[in-house]
């Protein structure tokens, strides 16, 4: 299993930091400090005294912590108004908590939101708007709830950089040899020309991707080009995982068979019986 993106961890983090934190933005402390001034109110972190009440409050952006200072709010503190996250990059106060702008997305600590990029946590396709031609995707991770990240659309790889997505080009059609990551799945640029790896092959509805033979390495059934075949380990011994023709449909030349040799025996004995069956009634 891939281990779980940073970026995801942060939602956890501030769950829990939310649970000692409450708004502070113009309301009292728990213990009503009285004051006459500002400086009555320094020990309590950015704070100040609201002298028509006379208690120290919480400045405008800020959140009391479980110690009773004030302190910059964060991506999931409560908020009242269109400053109370302005200590929060790229942050803007909706339905009375504070997230990132659209299309961007929250650090681990929760006070920066960046554009979304390849590979960073998101929760629609809206956060990975900044990379033309990605989207928001499953991806495995240790997480029971499963973790999803910006990732290139189907037809498409991101570059050396990872952070353009460029589109695939049909196996047989020209390419460019500086970038050989245009080509599909098991294909390279040769002479000028996308085609398949040795011991790949072009199936007829996909344009771009090549797929194995039987022991060419795989990463899924859908990397196997016979439809029998499946992606498992080479030999059962091997971390290495190819694609292997399956007990039921055994190796026949260079494909996977229809049916078992034991199966076919069973059938021809089985047609054999009933006839002579058939032969000995009449």
């Amino acid at each position: 299993m891939k281990p779980v993106p940073e970026r995801f961890l942060f939602t956890a983090s501030l769950i829990i930091m939310l649970a000692s934190v409450s708004l502070c933005s113009d309301s009292t402390f728990a213990d009503d400090k009285k004051c006459t001034g500002d400086p009555d109110c320094t020990k309590y972190g950015l704070s100040h005294c609201d002298k028509t009440k006379g208690v120290c409050i919480c400045d405008v952006g800020c959140v009391e912590d479980s110690t009773g200072k004030c302190v910059h709010a964060k991506l999931g503190s409560s908020c009242s108004g269109p400053d109370s996250c302005k200590y929060v990059e790229h942050g803007v106060c909706k339905s009375d908590v504070c997230v990132c702008e659209e299309g961007y997305i929250g650090n681990k600590e929760g006070d920066v939101c960046t554009m979304g990029q390849l590979n960073d946590t998101c929760t629609n396709d809206v956060d990975c708007k900044n990379v033309e031609n990605a989207q928001c995707a499953k991806t495995e991770c240790d997480s029971k709830d499963g973790c999803k990240v910006c990732s290139c659309k189907v037809g498409f790889r991101a570059d050396e950089t990872n952070s353009v997505c460029l589109k695939l080009i049909d196996i047989g059609n020209a390419c460019d040899e500086s970038k050989p990551q245009i080509c599909g799945l098991f294909a390279s640029c040769t002479n000028g020309t996308c085609i398949c790896d040795e011991g790949y092959k072009k199936k007829n509805n996909i344009k771009y991707d090549c797929k194995g033979g039987i022991h060419e390495i795989c990463t899924s059934k859908s990397d196997c080009f016979d439809k029998y075949a499946v992606c498992k380990s080479f030999n059962n011994t091997s971390s290495m995982l190819a694609c292997e023709c399956p007990k039921e449909h055994p190796l026949k030349g260079d494909h996977c068979s229809a049916g078992t040799t034991a199966f076919s025996t069973f059938s021809v004995v089985g047609a054999v019986m009933a006839l002579a069956t058939k032969m000995m009634i009449s």
